[in-house]
């Protein structure tokens, strides 16, 4: 959503600037403030539930064999959920008293016609953080499942082989 309103917002100010010699006032402050933050911090919660993260794989390639495990999977799973779990409450509790900082100071930027409030968008960085440790709590769960009873939880199991075989054609399509 941040990206379209973000979108609209930029192709209003090309049209007000090229027809009307008037560029939209603030637009770059809105767009830095606002949109971009809600893109880049409201989206870490859908990045985490799809297990979209950048992952180096350092202690899968140690243990090599053992890694077909399912408990030491989980075992791996509960260490790096804890670890992101902390690190994301951590950034939850920063990220909120800056924001309340913001906020009792009712940050904003001033132009020469009116102030743009932007304290409102620093609750977005603490609000993407929480709901990735959110995520991350739901992760530790399945994790721990899997420890205690050695299945993956349904839907959450780890890519193998393709079930029906290859793609004969090579085009993806069966």
């Amino acid at each position: 959503m941040a990206i379209l309103l973000m979108a609209a917002h930029v192709c209003m100010d090309v049209v007000a600037r090229n027809l009307a010699a008037t560029p939209l006032t603030g637009t770059t402050e809105v767009v830095s403030y606002w949109y971009m933050v809600a893109i880049v911090f409201c989206t870490l919660g859908g990045v985490q539930a799809r297990d979209a993260h950048i992952r180096v794989d350092l202690v899968n390639i140690a243990i090599g064999r053992w890694r077909s495990a399912p408990r030491i999977d989980g075992a791996l799973t509960v260490l790096t959920a804890l670890l992101f779990l902390a690190a994301c409450l951590g950034l939850v509790f920063y990220t909120g008293d800056q924001a309340l900082t913001a906020t009792l100071r009712a940050e904003r930027v001033e132009f020469t016609s009116h102030a743009l409030p932007v304290w409102p968008g620093r609750w977005l960085v603490p609000l993407g953080f929480a709901l990735t440790a959110w995520v991350s709590a739901c992760d530790l769960v399945r994790a721990v499942r899997l420890v205690i009873t050695g299945r993956h939880s349904i839907g959450h199991a780890p890519a193998g082989p393709d079930p029906v075989g290859p793609d004969p054609v090579g085009q993806g399509a069966r």
